[in-house]
């Protein structure tokens, strides 16, 4: 079979019941090549399955795109191949929307899969799947990925953080369980390359700010920060806590903190131009980091 189209008229379990509950809303062009022999004793198959640019979605993961490739298997009757098939995925998105994968795996029985590699690009470095077995059609699947090389500016975009600005490259890995309704981030940890890199908060909060708070605004307009290390754990669709850790020192100008309180004994003094080390933690809830960056600033608010 040349040209198989799947879409509202025709699903791959409607060919094969053994496909039923495995993938769901499949749509685009497939093709089949299927050998089958039989003898006195037994019948058996194998066959090779190309896939065309294939959407689909699984119980747990709602959106795969543009799948391609050949798919090499052993046995047609229960779905099952060789280790070592190969494929490409335009997108994934379960939770976290990655592009251009590049993903090898084995079918096995019980409408199971072994992952041996998976790698997507994501915020201009890679995301990688640890390698795995998931059951397709579980309620919910659970597996570990890692990232490298990832830009820091890319990954503020991604997160859509608004006033905030950085450079820099992370790495690190967490935890993803998702189930039909969500996704959770487990323990993960990120952290930046030991070049560092820097931090620059935009908006407007702290303008009118006096005395030592100026120090905390001014240090966020142009930071340069040595090592930042960011934990994440949480739902992707609601709350996901967050905490950032990062430190190094100020490259904006001198800081004018103006006439301060008398000290005892010595009296007035004005203060210019302070160099510092800034050190800061912050712990609040993900969705709520990035609809204002002035929780970065402003602890008192969380």
């Amino acid at each position: 079979a040349d040209n198989i189209v799947f879409g509202g008229g025709l699903q791959p379990y409607e060919i094969t019941e053994q496909a039923r509950g495995m993938v769901e809303n499949v749509r685009g062009p497939a093709s089949l090549n299927a050998n089958i022999l039989w003898t006195l004793d037994a019948i058996t198959s194998n066959g090779v399955v190309g896939l065309g640019g294939v959407s689909l979605a699984t119980s747990t993961i709602p959106v795969v795109e543009d799948v391609r490739g050949d798919i090499h298997f052993d046995n047609l009757f229960e779905l099952t191949t060789p280790p070592g098939q190969q494929i490409t995925v335009g997108l994934l998105n379960p939770g976290i929307s990655v592009q251009n994968g590049r993903v090898q795996f084995q079918l096995l029985t019980e409408e199971r899969v072994s992952i041996e590699r998976a790698e997507f690009d994501f915020a201009s470095g890679i995301l990688a799947m640890a390698p795995t077995i998931i059951t397709l059609g579980s309620e919910e699947t659970q597996f570990i990925l890692t990232l490298r090389d990832v830009d820091a500016a890319e990954l503020i975009n991604t997160f859509e953080i608004p006033d905030l600005a950085a450079t820099g490259t992370v790495e690190g890995n967490f935890p993803l369980l998702l189930t039909r309704r969500s996704a959770f981030i487990q323990h993960g940890v990120l952290r930046t390359s030991p070049e560092g890199g820097t931090i620059a908060y935009t908006g407007n909060a702290g303008g009118d700010a006096t005395g030592p708070a100026r120090i905390a605004f001014d240090a966020l307009r142009n930071f340069r920060y040595d090592a930042l290390t960011l934990t994440l754990d949480g739902d992707l669709n609601g709350e996901v806590v967050s905490s950032i850790e990062f430190s190094g020192h100020n490259q904006g100008s001198a800081v004018d903190l103006g006439d301060i309180a008398p000290i005892p004994g010595v009296g007035a003094v004005t203060v210019r131009g302070v160099p510092f080390d800034f050190n800061v933690r912050i712990s609040a809830p993900f969705r709520s980091l990035a609809q204002t960056a002035s929780t970065i600033i402003d602890p008192s608010v969380i």
